[in-house]
């Protein structure tokens, strides 16, 4: 899936993306001596701020796990259970749909099978981004927004 690859603005936001989330598809890279001193000290900031912005939404989670721990508290008989069985079912049915809807989107806006659409999810993820599937280039057009937006999410 060799592409060379555009800097117009849409896959300069990808780039980006992708960079910032620590994802790495190993399809494109900083060439020139500037560019890899300027790639260094964008990363160590952006990276930062990244990992900072989402604290919120574990704040939002650890509420939705203690209210699902109360509710199964009759099925499950101990206390530290409960909270490992809710944390454990927000996160599969989160994964799945989260993963899923994605994977369908992805199959349509790429021309993937489900199968790789459900694979690409996965990597990107799960921040390994081997670099055999990167969204972005579907029949020589730039379909980099559903990435961008599936990867902010």
């Amino acid at each position: 899936m060799s592409q060379t690859f555009n800097w117009d603005f849409p896959s300069s936001v990808f780039f980006s993306t992708v960079v910032i989330t620590t994802i790495g598809y190993g399809n494109i890279s900083p060439a020139t001596v500037g560019g890899q001193i300027f790639f260094v000290v964008y990363v160590a900031i952006k990276i930062t701020l990244f990992f900072l912005a989402p604290r919120e939404l574990g704040y939002k989670l650890n509420i939705l796990n203690d209210k699902l721990s109360e509710k199964i508290g009759n099925k499950v008989p101990k206390a530290k259970y409960q909270s490992i069985v809710a944390l454990l079912f927000v996160f599969a049915a989160g994964y799945s749909i989260f993963s899923f809807c994605a994977a369908a989107v992805f199959t349509t806006v790429e021309g993937w099978s489900l199968r790789e659409s459900v694979y690409y999810t996965f990597i990107t993820l799960s921040t390994i981004g081997p670099g055999d599937y990167y969204p972005g280039f579907a029949a020589g057009r730039d379909t980099s927004t559903a990435a961008v937006i599936y990867i902010i999410l």
